[in-house]
C-alpha cells in the first residue's frame, strides 16, 4: 500500500485522451484512468511535509511543521 500524493502529472495529451473513455466507478484519481489506458504510471518519492490542507486538524498540523521547521512557509 502507497500514500499518493498530488500533483500527478501526465503528459496533456495522453491524459486528455485517457479521459475520453467510458466511465469506470474504480477510476479514483488520474492514475487509474492512465493505467486503465495502458499509459504506464511511475511512483516517485514524496515529502511526508506534503499535507493536504483540508480540515481545521490540517490546519494545526501544517502550523506545527512551519513551527519546527523555523520558516514562515514553504
Amino acid at each position: 500500500v502507497k500514500i499518493v500524493q498530488t500533483p500527478q502529472v501526465f503528459p496533456a495529451h495522453l491524459i486528455k485522451e485517457a479521459y475520453e473513455v467510458k466511465y469506470n466507478s474504480l477510476f479514483t484519481d488520474d492514475a487509474t484512468v492512465a493505467e486503465s489506458n495502458n499509459i504506464a504510471v511511475k511512483l516517485i518519492q514524496g515529502d511526508d511535509a506534503n499535507i493536504k490542507v483540508t480540515t481545521m486538524h490540517d490546519v494545526h498540523y501544517a502550523s506545527y511543521l512551519l513551527n519546527i521547521s523555523g520558516k514562515e512557509s514553504f
